[in-house]
Parts: structure tokens; C-alpha cells; sequence
């Protein structure tokens, strides 16, 4: 529905951190991928004017993002996209939380 996983990823971290912000390098580590998958999502949602870049602070060199649009659009996103991901894990019979590989559930 979004065109891929990693716009899912995104979008459901940004609506996950209590901060708001999300820094890719994170976000792949997590999802065992490059950060570089991200970008383009990235570069959509910069555009859309849905996230803005954080300016540095101090010495931490990541770039760090941040959500932009109100908070009761980003609840609908967090809880669109749970549903989406429950929604897939029941017809595909996988679990999209788990990132070791697209492990079968047991039912």
C-alpha cells in the first residue's frame, strides 16, 4: 500500500519515538538493512514537508530527523500502519516484526 517495507519502517518509527525524532543509521541496525534504503523514503517525506532535519547539536555527527504535522496525524500513521503490518502478518502467515528473516508463524 505504501510501495515498500522500508516506507513502513519509517513511518512506524516516526510514529513510535516519543521524541519524534528518528535517525536512520538507528533505524537500519535495528531492521538489519543498509540506511541507505531510507533515503528515498526520506526524500519523499522532506518534500511532503511530513519530517524536517534536526540541526546538529554538539558534536553528534548523525543526522537526525524529525516529525513534523501534528501529533493526532502521526497517531493515525502509527495506528495505520500496525494495522497494516497485523493485517499482513495474518494473510501471509509471517512475522513483519521479525528481522532475522521473514520467519513463518506458527498457528
Amino acid at each position: 500500500m505504501f510501495g515498500n517495507r522500508y516506507r513502513l519502517e519509517v513511518l512506524e518509527a516516526f510514529a513510535d519515538a516519543p521524541d519524534g525524532q528518528v535517525n536512520l543509521g538507528r533505524l537500519a541496525v535495528r531492521q538489519g538493512v543498509q540506511a541507505a534504503v531510507y533515503y528515498p523514503v526520506m526524500r519523499d517525506l522532506l518534500a511532503l514537508r511530513l519530517v524536517t532535519r534536526v540541526t546538529e547539536v554538539g558534536r553528534d555527527r548523525r543526522r537526525w530527523y524529525r516529525r513534523a504535522g501534528g501529533e493526532a496525524l502521526w497517531e493515525s500513521l502509527g495506528r495505520l500502519v500496525a494495522g497494516l503490518r497485523g493485517h499482513y502478518d495474518l494473510i501471509a502467515g509471517t512475522d513483519m516484526k521479525d528481522t532475522s528473516e521473514q520467519k513463518k508463524v506458527e498457528t
